[in-house]
Formats: structure tokens, C-alpha cells, sequence
């Protein structure tokens, strides 16, 4: 947890320094942890998860909104049973590593003060233990008050922008989160329950008598996995 910490404040830091910060809005950084619940590829399991996010806006658009980064870090301990069929070594534990870099932009925020709601669509790129991909995240940030905040988070990665690390395959994977940013005795907390689903498509070979045939193509489950945790933010 320490380590999170003074990781997501250098990188908050550093991103300052290059950028001015612009838009209000919450915490723009929270580390913490997590445990995570059940099945992939058929073989049930549990996580211990650490996690730092930092994302923040630091520039205007044209349309008035504001456009930023985001860092989206895990790592843990995870074990799930049995073996992936396709021969992916750390596919069920157990290190759980996962690293995305992306670009959120705010589109616009109806109301001002309590119940004043903003929508961030972004997109971005990472690297994990499961595969390398790209993703699209969106996020819908309602105000309860002060320094308290409701999210709702979701994230989508399709399997053409996966490479789960074995022969011809990608994860088509969807997250979804919900969020509240409550502080407690003067600490900005951040409790979070999220729900992830997914599939594995496996591209065949391509038949040489028949070059104008697109290669067959198999889906199967991949995972359904709960996670629930707590952060500090800041």
C-alpha cells in the first residue's frame, strides 16, 4: 500500500508540473485494495488485489468540456483452478499485474453544485498478465455533496483489440463499477463493488484451398468475476 501511495503521488506530481490542472471535480487519484471473486475457464478462485487510479483533467475543448489522462494500475495475488486449454501459463494466477495509460474527455456536465452529473468517455491501451488490449471507458460522475461523489464506471475491451499471449486469441472482455467517494473522520475514502465478463474467440487457421474464406472463428467463456474494495483518495 505504501508504495501505491507514493507511486500515485509522483506520478500526480509530475503530471501537474507539465500540465495546469483545470476542471473541478473529485479526488483525482485513490490507492487501495480489493478482493476479487469467481470462475475462469471453469475453475473458481479469489484475488487479493491492490490498486492505484489517477485520472485528471487538464485542458479545455473547443465544445467546453476537458480533456485529460488516466493511469490504471493492479497488482496482487490471484488464483483460480485448472489450467488455461490454450496454454497460457499465468492465465489463472498466480500474479495479478495490470497496466493501462488512457484519455479521458469530459463532454459535458448538466447542473451545477448537488445532482450536478458529468460524462467522461475515453479510450486507452494496456498491458496485464491475461493480455495486451485496448478499451473504451466511460464514467458518469454525479455530485453528493461536498467532497462526496457517486460513479458509475464501465469498460469495454472487444477481442480484435486483444492478445491474451497464446495462438490466434483475444479476450472480449466488459467491466462494470459502481463507486461512492464518502469521507469518514476527515478521510476521503473510496468503496467500490464491479462485476467483469468475458469471452475468449479463437481464430482458425486459414484454408488454403479455399483463400477467399475468412479463417473459422471460436467464442467461449472466459471469466465472470466479482470485485469488491476500499481506497484512500486524494
Amino acid at each position: 500500500m505504501h508504495t501505491l501511495l507514493r507511486l500515485s503521488s509522483t506520478l500526480l506530481a509530475l503530471l501537474e508540473l507539465t500540465f495546469p490542472a483545470h476542471a473541478e471535480g473529485p479526488p483525482s487519484a485513490d490507492a487501495g485494495f480489493s478482493i476479487v471473486l469467481g470462475d475462469r475457464l471453469g475453475g473458481s478462485g479469489f484475488g487479493i488485489i491492490g490498486h492505484l487510479e489517477f485520472s485528471k483533467m487538464f485542458q479545455k475543448t473547443a465544445l467546453g468540456g476537458a480533456m485529460g489522462a488516466e493511469i490504471l494500475m493492479t497488482l496482487g495475488y490471484e488464483q483460480f483452478a485448472g489450467k488455461d486449454p490454450h496454454g497460457g501459463k499465468l492465465t489463472q494466477g498466480p500474479v495479478n499485474f495490470d497496466l493501462a495509460f488512457g484519455f479521458p474527455v469530459k463532454l459535458f456536465t448538466l447542473g451545477s453544485g448537488t445532482g450536478a452529473t458529468s460524462l467522461v468517455l475515453g479510450i486507452g491501451a494496456g498491458l496485464g498478465m491475461q493480455h495486451s488490449y485496448g478499451y473504451v471507458r466511460s464514467r458518469i460522475l454525479t455530485v453528493l455533496g461536498d467532497n462526496r461523489f457517486l460513479e458509475l464506471m464501465g469498460r469495454w475491451t472487444p477481442s480484435e483489440a486483444s492478445n491474451d499471449w497464446t495462438d490466434n486469441t483475444g479476450l472480449s472482455l466488459y467491466e462494470g463499477r459502481v463507486s461512492l467517494l464518502w469521507p469518514i473522520n476527515d478521510v476521503d475514502l473510496k468503496f467500490f463493488g464491479e462485476y467483469s465478463t468475458g469471452t475468449r474467440t479463437r481464430i482458425g487457421k486459414a484454408d488454403p484451398t479455399t483463400p477467399s474464406e475468412w479463417p473459422p472463428e471460436v467464442t467461449t467463456d472466459f471469466q465472470s468475476t466479482w470485485r469488491f474494495g476500499v481506497g484512500f483518495t486524494f
